[in-house]
């Protein structure tokens, strides 16, 4: 009861947010509408699914591997390299973006680990999350592979978290119902 009563909360508050005039939500017809110009149905919230550490990767792209491991596992060449150290010490960030649309931001925490593969996000077609998404896919396999985003919308973006539901670890960005960007975080 307690998992119906948030789910219809955060549809709510998501209806809120993006400026929808009106939903039923009591039925779940026309939720998210105004998202992506389509209707959405919720399905029931023990059908929902949730991130796990199998969920983040792309292609055959763990987050969490080594920068060593990334660069064995990428096929396509690295086009910029930066370094970001705005975190007063407390940890580096080294991003790499690749010719082919992926882009990957390592970590250096300074815990003798080195750079560790913190995020990864893409706007091409040649990398699928696990369950199966890419970026070109409709907003209707969205839903039907990873349920409406219990931890709302906003500005298009589909936000899905960890099991507690505290932090987003999937981002699908979406345009004229099509995927265009596919974002994933490792929790620390």
């Amino acid at each position: 009861m307690w998992a119906r009563l948030l789910l219809i909360s955060t549809i709510i508050l998501t209806i809120f947010v993006c400026g929808c005039e009106s939903a039923d939500i009591t039925d779940g017809e026309n939720i998210g509408a105004n998202i992506t110009g389509s209707a959405i149905e919720a399905p029931p919230p023990e059908d929902l699914p949730v991130i796990t550490d199998k969920d983040l990767m792309l292609r055959d792209i763990q987050l969490g591997i080594n920068e060593n491991e990334f660069k064995h596992l990428i096929t396509s060449s690295i086009t910029d390299e930066s370094i970001n150290d705005e975190y007063e010490g407390h940890f580096l960030e080294k991003t790499y973006v690749l010719s082919d649309g992926l882009k990957a931001v390592f970590t250096d925490f300074h815990d003798n680990r080195g750079f560790i593969l913190f995020s990864l996000s893409t706007t091409s077609e040649s990398y699928a999350t696990p369950r199966g998404l890419y970026v070109g896919d409709s907003v209707d396999k969205v839903i039907e592979l990873y349920g409406v985003p219990v931890l709302g919308t906003y500005n298009n973006d589909f936000d899905y978290g960890d099991e507690n539901g505290e932090y987003i670890q999937l981002r699908v960005t979406v345009s004229n119902d099509k995927v265009v960007e596919i974002s994933i975080w490792l929790l620390m």
